[in-house]
């Protein structure tokens, strides 16, 4: 009996350990998260030397998001024209602190087939981009005829009824949060679903355009409440991976030395005060990619002549070594 139980001893020990590592496993999967964001494996381990609680930025480096000079003869809904020219700075806007680390969402890109048959099977038409600027995938669907134009724009309420009417009627869904904007366009309604990304310590970011317009999906409603176009971003898979921040002390003077994005400007250079900023989410492409990149969005008005201007300047929220 002795030899017996000698024998058999260092089997029993060896089974008991294999067994609570299959029980370990199984909890570290349990607690994770689901965010509904797919997140992606880091590929390397930390190195020597390294912050070990760091993250792995597994997308390697990111291209710079930048906004886009455009023609500065439209005047914007609220009668501000937005001005990317040079100008003379400085900020006087408060800048909320960063969380340590950013998350940045990629998505695969579109062939010109894929948008082709997904707008196809809206009744739409994909939305094309160029760069600059550069937007995720969209399709647009003209769902009425103009028809009239006159009248008086339908009320906001109702705005907000007839585009989740249209959305429910042809089975699309918004599955992002998003902040709903409503804008009178002579005797359009305007409706915008403002994309808002939930990050960490920072709350409900919303996404902008290469304009620093609100990005997200765009309703056009007529006086009777038909909508008569529909721009709706296109469902993705995202992937997330988390970055190093910016210091928020950094961000002011980057503001300040910032080119402008058009070399075009006002004949009399204006000073401008950058009293607003606030954390954004901007679209970037690159290599085949679509990335959803955090930024630090300052704005400004200003009057010259008979007109008000709002100066914009966008400033990446990652730290600079992850850039290119």
């Amino acid at each position: 009996m002795l030899v017996f139980l000698i024998a058999v001893l260092p089997f029993v020990v060896r089974g008991h350990q294999g067994g609570s590592s299959a029980s370990s496993s199984t909890a570290t999967s349990e607690s994770a998260p689901a965010t509904g964001v797919a997140p992606m494996p880091a590929t390397r381990a930390p190195q020597a030397g390294s912050d070990a609680a760091g993250p792995a930025t597994v997308f390697g480096p990111l291209p710079t998001p930048r906004l886009a000079g455009t023609d500065q003869s439209t005047s914007q809904a609220n009668g501000v024209i937005p001005y990317y020219g040079p100008a003379t700075l400085s900020v006087t806007a408060g800048l909320a602190t960063l969380s340590a680390t950013l998350p940045v969402f990629r998505f695969a890109g579109l062939s010109a087939q894929q948008a082709a048959a997904i707008a196809k099977s809206h009744h739409g038409q994909p939305v094309t981009t160029s760069s600059p600027p550069f937007r995720e995938p969209r399709v647009q669907i003209t769902a009425a005829k103009t028809g009239s134009a006159g009248g008086v724009p339908v009320a906001d309420a109702q705005a907000l009824v007839a585009a989740d009417a249209f959305l429910a009627g042809r089975n699309l869904a918004l599955p992002w949060s998003h902040l709903p904007q409503v804008v009178d366009q002579g005797s359009l309604a305007l409706v915008r679903y403002v994309r808002q990304f939930a990050v960490n310590g920072q709350g409900l970011v919303t996404q902008v355009d290469q304009l620093g317009e609100p990005a997200g999906a765009d309703f056009t409603i007529r006086p009777d409440g038909v909508v008569l176009r529909a721009i709706v971003p296109v469902q993705l898979e995202l992937q997330a991976s988390a970055y190093p921040a910016r210091a928020s002390q950094q961000l002011a003077q980057d503001a300040v030395n910032a080119p402008p994005p058009s070399s075009v400007g006002l004949s009399a250079l204006p000073q401008v005060q950058l009293s607003q900023a606030s954390l954004v989410y901007i679209a970037v492409a690159a290599g085949g990619f679509g990335y959803f990149e955090p930024a630090y969005l300052f704005s400004g008005t200003f009057i010259a002549g008979a007109a008000r201007y709002e100066k914009r300047v966008l400033v990446p929220a990652l730290e600079a070594a992850q850039l290119r």
